[in-house]
């Protein structure tokens, strides 16, 4: 039986990604790729282009997979584009998918975020809340060879 697996929890802005990503590290002993993370240690660097910050995750995403144990990702990852990247290069290693959708959020998310900005303003929360919505799209457990899907909303 195969053990390596990767988890990725997807979710809108304020819906709880970074708490299931911790209590999940903790109960299963592995290790977190934060995209959160990886962002604000760039632009403390000044480093805030999109594509270079992608770039960051993504090299970071093939360290973990090179250690060859399981591990998570903590990212928005709404569409299906977003996610296939990670699991046909997951999959191609021989790790199995865990996908935890903790959905396309709602006003008590958006209100979530806007109690703790993160020094972004209001009115990019509620953008940035809007785009995820419109870029969510519902994972295909066997379309997307998803080993186990989690629907927690």
């Amino acid at each position: 039986m195969n053990n390596k697996i990767l988890h990725i929890i997807m979710g809108a802005i304020g819906t709880g990604k970074s708490t299931l990503a911790r209590i999940l590290s903790t109960v299963n002993k592995i290790e977190i790729l934060s995209a959160d993370r990886i962002e604000n240690q760039m632009n403390e660097k000044g480093v805030f282009n999109d594509n270079e910050i992608d770039g960051e995750i993504n090299e970071c995403f093939f360290y973990y997979l090179d250690k060859n144990t399981s591990f998570l990702i903590d990212g928005l990852n709404l569409s299906k584009e977003s996610r296939s990247f990670y699991i046909k290069n997951a999959v191609s290693l021989g790790y199995q998918i865990y996908i935890y959708d903790l959905g396309p959020g709602n006003d008590d998310s958006l209100q979530r975020r806007l109690k703790n900005p993160r020094n972004v303003t209001k009115e990019r929360w509620i953008n940035i809340a809007k785009s995820n919505k419109e870029s969510y799209e519902k994972p295909m457990k066997n379309e997307e060879k998803i080993t186990k899907l989690f629907t927690m909303y």
